[in-house]
């Protein structure tokens, strides 16, 4: 019994939820926050009644609190504020979405809005370091490799990416949760390239010539890295393979270290990405090496005759 009432009233913040975006999406604003308070008030009754709260409860209160926080915005700001902190809390962190929602508006408006902000997110990093660093402790490192072909027919080896983290991104373009994880690739091999982040796609695409189709997709979204035709061998190498997308993350020992099954936020892959950066490279390794461009090499050697 005790089990049925903690489902019911999860449910009934699910469906006050769900009617709270509905009304939203057609711009009805007050009936909205009417839900979105509605939401809030089951979770925390579910909150205060059972604990430890599932995953799946927390990561759906972070948003509860987001949007209670959204409808109490322009009424009191002191309780908006505390709404966000208990989102944060429970996992929310699009610090971004905090900065542009127009319901926050009068929120942002407010003395030490910034700090808090600020706070927040420092809070959030701090915390989703703690949960990465538990997991990678927690797991169980595998070996991997490959040699594959990239779009043009030429090999690329895993084996001579050794000294650099390495993310590999097995996905295919008919994939919904793989194409949304593309923008975060690219970003972070924007950002971390240099510092010795390479990222590589292993595509496993349903087309007979799935070639013209990924370049496609490749020029149309910006990717910046490698793509390699997978192959079943391939596959049968990760253990107990499950799904589109799989995400492997490689330290520069060339051990996978983390292996993540499902598309992730760009915080969870970003706070990976810095962790394994921050370790020490393995004696023997090849550093990230900070090339000076073309023109400037020649300009040297000009000079030196």
């Amino acid at each position: 019994e005790k089990q049925k009432r903690r489902a019911i009233i999860f449910f009934a913040a699910q469906i006050a939820q769900a009617l709270g975006r509905q009304h939203a999406s057609n711009d009805k604003t007050a009936p909205a926050h009417t839900a979105f308070l509605t939401s809030a008030k089951h979770f925390r009754t579910l909150q205060e009644n059972f604990k430890p709260l599932f995953p799946q409860e927390s990561g759906f209160g972070g948003q509860v609190f987001f949007n209670e926080a959204c409808a109490l915005a322009a009424k009191d700001t002191k309780a908006a504020r505390a709404s966000l902190s208990e989102a944060v809390g429970l996992g929310f962190n699009d610090f971004k979405l905090m900065k542009t929602d127009k319901d926050l508006e009068p929120l942002r408006k407010t003395d030490g809005f910034d700090q808090f902000i600020a706070k927040q997110e420092a809070l959030a990093a701090k915390k989703a370091d703690e949960a990465i660093a538990k997991e990678l402790a927690d797991n169980k490192t595998f070996p991997f490799d490959f040699t594959l072909p990239d779009l043009e027919g030429k090999p690329l080896s895993l084996a001579k990416l050794q000294g650099k983290v390495v993310i590999v991104d097995v996905w295919g373009t008919w994939c919904p949760p793989c194409r949304a994880e593309v923008p975060h690739f690219v970003e972070l091999q924007k950002t971390y390239g240099k510092q010795g982040l390479q990222i590589v796609g292993i595509n496993y695409e349903r087309s007979a010539d799935p070639i013209p189709g990924i370049k496609s997709f490749a020029k149309e979204h910006g990717i910046n890295y490698p793509l390699v035709i997978g192959n079943e061998a391939t596959q049968n190498k990760i253990p107990e393979f499950q799904a589109f997308p799989t995400t492997l993350f490689i330290d520069r020992k060339g051990e996978v270290r983390l292996m993540a099954v499902g598309a992730r936020p760009q915080s969870y892959l970003e706070a990976v990405v810095k962790r394994l950066l921050s370790e020490p490279t393995p004696a023997g390794a090849k550093k990230a090496s900070k090339k000076k461009p073309a023109a400037k090499k020649a300009k040297a050697k000009a000079k030196k005759k």
